[in-house]
């Protein structure tokens, strides 16, 4: 079992509790929006805004404010906890190891792996774990909720979502590749540094502080190659990928008006597809990238075992 899924099965309530605490704090969303949609369908009726309902978002608004408040103390709390714990086990791993097993260690290749995979595992748990989790609640309420409201409706605005999701698993595996030369690249100057410190005397010695000089101004070159072409390519990805979130929001502007007219659909009830569109076709804007530091992730978290 690695390391991880120990850690995540020990933070198994604060996990919980992060996903109980979005689950609510949704549904204070849909409460909001169902009022707002509420004031303004008495609005386009010409009645002014009754007491109570003023009253009433009032009420979820404050509600939302103190779970949106709860929600990132949760998540952020318990993301220093995981990254505290897999540090700690990685190093309690190393240190109870055999003299045996220690002698056939290499400190540059420990050092660069604690720098490198144990540090990448970290940092994708501190932004994308609570992220994957509010968001895969986000997208599957709002889009049931979507299909209580007006199933018709629901599904013809979010039909371009499908050729959305096969546009972002190509991407994902582009950039994916990108990551993993980079990471690559950056292992190389690690070990690289480490050498020289380790061996500065002997390099004095010989006096070969220009080959190893050059050998590492070539290193950073590659990285520096490697990471701009990487970054090129994923502003392309995601600049055609945030296109094509749009799209569902196009169709929703346009279907409504089309659906208003017939009366199939009322004012607020467009303003809550238009508002909430964005936990549907929005989630996926930045999934390309999301998907391949997942599979980087993968791959760091199997070296680290």
């Amino acid at each position: 079992m690695d390391i991880v899924t120990i850690i995540l099965k020990k933070q198994k309530f604060r996990i919980i509790s992060a996903f109980t605490v979005n689950l609510i704090l949704l549904g204070i969303v849909f409460m909001w929006n169902k009022g707002l949609s509420d004031l303004i369908n008495s609005i386009t009726r010409g009645l002014s805004p009754s007491t109570p309902l003023i009253i009433h978002l009032s009420i979820i608004l404050f509600f939302y404010v103190l779970f949106s408040g709860f929600s990132s103390f949760v998540s952020n709390w318990s993301c220093e906890q995981i990254n505290y714990e897999i540090r700690r086990l990685y190093v309690d791993n190393v240190t109870s190891k055999g003299a045996e097993e220690l002698s056939r260690l290499s400190a540059g290749g420990e050092s660069s792996k604690l720098l490198n995979e144990v540090s990448s595992v970290c940092g994708f748990i501190s932004g994308n774990l609570f992220f994957i989790l509010e968001s895969a609640i986000k997208f599957t309420g709002t889009f049931c909720w979507f299909l209580i409201l007006n199933p018709l409706f629901a599904i013809a605005t979010n039909l371009p979502v499908f050729l959305i999701l096969i546009y972002v698993s190509f991407t994902s595996r582009i950039l994916k590749n990108y990551s993993i030369k980079c990471n690559e690249e950056k292992e190389n100057i690690n070990a690289l540094t480490e050498t020289i410190i380790t061996l500065f005397p002997i390099i004095n010695l010989y006096k070969v502080q220009k080959l190893i000089g050059q050998r590492f101004v070539a290193s950073l070159e590659n990285w520096e190659s490697v990471s701009v072409m990487a970054e090129r390519k994923k502003s392309v990805l995601m600049s055609l990928s945030a296109f094509m979130t749009c799209i569902p929001l196009v169709l929703t502007v346009w279907l409504g008006g089309i659906f208003i007219i017939r009366g199939k659909l009322t004012f607020g009830e467009l303003y809550i597809f238009i508002n909430l569109s964005g936990n549907v076709s929005g989630v996926l804007m930045n999934m390309p990238a999301f998907i391949g530091q997942l599979r980087v992730f993968a791959g760091n978290l199997r070296r680290i075992k």
